[in-house]
């Protein structure tokens, strides 16, 4: 049987003791990303949880956006990798493709990271091994929004509250989540995350009555309009501004008609618009001015 660290004399015990402690450090360098994103997973996890509705519903609201601006780049910088390896997109019925999966461009990155590492200015500024980097950051960055992403769901569904959601689009209502049966794919919506935890009628108050029917079934039917029929600022500046290029029309015909009718106003019909059997006008004249045609 081999002897213990206590039986051995104090070189001996020295030399197994730095022998232990280089193989940690190398398992530590070998490993330092995955320990890394370990730590920070433990770091979010450990973040406390905001305690009212709508401070937990703001951070969620910056952390979606954050995410989609991270999958933005990360897209970006993936478009990068398939051109500095010379792929091209091809056709898919009616959009473009990469050809090749992207399992396949990242091996053929990390192989050239292994040796040629120049970069390719048609491509990208950056060298394989800086593309790789940076893939892995922002890879770092959305799994670290992903789990306060999960960690803020679960304290909602734990303890769900109401939550406003406006549509954008024209003739849009208020609704309560983003799976009502009446949107659709293309429907653009907003979040109003002030408004969580509210009342409906704090959010009439602040957005308007057009909440969505089925969303809120029973809500006054004062508070389920439709947005055409509510009236807004808008909506009456637009109308005033039609009435007065009504006024303004109407009286440019009045007084074109006044001087087309009127003998020896400016722009009155000369000797040959007249009927040469009634003088001083013609039968239209003299019937606009309410006079006894001459016989």
């Amino acid at each position: 049987m081999g002897k213990n660290l206590g039986e051995m004399d104090p070189q001996e015990r020295a030399a197994i003791i730095r022998r232990a402690s280089e193989a940690f450090q190398r398992e530590l360098t070998a490993n330092a990303d995955s320990i890394s994103a370990v730590m920070d997973a433990v770091d979010v996890l450990d973040a406390p949880v905001p305690a009212t509705p709508r401070e937990v519903d703001q951070e969620l609201a910056g952390l979606h956006a954050k995410a989609e601006r991270i999958g933005t780049e990360q897209e970006r910088l993936r478009d990068q990798m398939r051109a500095y390896l010379g792929q091209r997109q091809v056709r898919d019925g009616r959009r473009l493709a990469w050809a090749r999966p992207f399992g396949e461009t990242l091996e053929a990155i990390q192989e050239l990271a292994r040796g040629e590492n120049a970069p390719k200015p048609w491509a990208s500024r950056m060298t394989p091994s800086q593309m790789l980097e940076l893939d892995a950051t922002l890879m770092n960055q959305q799994a670290r929004a992903q789990l306060r992403i999960g960690q803020l769901d679960d304290a909602y569904r734990a303890r769900p509250w109401s939550r406003f959601f406006p549509c954008t689009n024209t003739g849009g209502h208020i609704h309560s989540s983003l799976h009502c049966s009446t949107l659709h794919p293309t429907t653009q919506m907003a979040w109003m995350p002030s408004l969580s935890g509210k009342s409906e009628a704090d959010a009439v108050a602040q957005l308007g009555p057009i909440l969505c029917s089925v969303c809120f079934p029973s809500a006054p039917v004062e508070w389920r309009q439709d947005p055409k029929d509510v009236p807004t600022p808008e909506k009456a500046a637009r109308q005033a501004a039609r009435e007065e290029r009504e006024r303004v029309k109407a009286r440019k015909n009045l007084l074109r008609g006044c001087q087309a009718g009127c003998p020896g106003a400016p722009g009155a019909r000369g000797a040959r618009g007249r009927d040469r059997r009634h003088p001083g006008g013609n039968r239209q004249d003299h019937r606009e001015r309410g006079q006894e045609e001459p016989r």
